[in-house]
């Protein structure tokens, strides 16, 4: 893998419309839990938050100068922006956790529209 690629779609009249989420997973190459994390992170951003996120894969073993001194295992999850970051550790298999850990609210977003729902839609629902 290599370090920092960018493996999120991105759309850019998209991300004027919704929040658009920068995220990085640092992970270990070679990890069992590792590889797993990717495909688990890949399929939640696909699944969640199509075209409206980018995602970087960091190998610390390999690029250990882009790894912030509060990721202390792997695999993390980082959500950089928007702020204030968040970070999440080990297993990604709970979608609903991972989206609330790192605050990501869905209801706001009509995936079908790819805008932002306003209050009154949002309670409607």
């Amino acid at each position: 893998m290599v370090a920092h690629e960018p493996l999120g779609r991105t759309n850019p009249s998209a991300a004027s419309a919704a929040m658009t989420y920068d995220l990085v997973l640092f992970v270990s190459a070679g990890s069992s839990s590792s590889a797993r994390a990717i495909r688990q992170v890949q399929a939640l951003c696909e699944k969640r938050l199509p075209t409206r996120y980018s995602l970087a894969v960091v190998d610390v073993s390999r690029e250990p100068e882009l790894v912030p001194g509060r990721v202390l295992a792997t695999p993390t999850l980082l959500r950089r922006s928007p702020g204030p970051e968040r970070l999440v550790v080990g297993d990604f298999s709970d979608e609903v956790r991972v989206m609330t850990a790192l605050e990501i609210d869905e209801a706001t977003v009509d995936p079908h529209l790819d805008r932002p729902v306003d209050s009154a839609e949002a309670s409607d629902g």
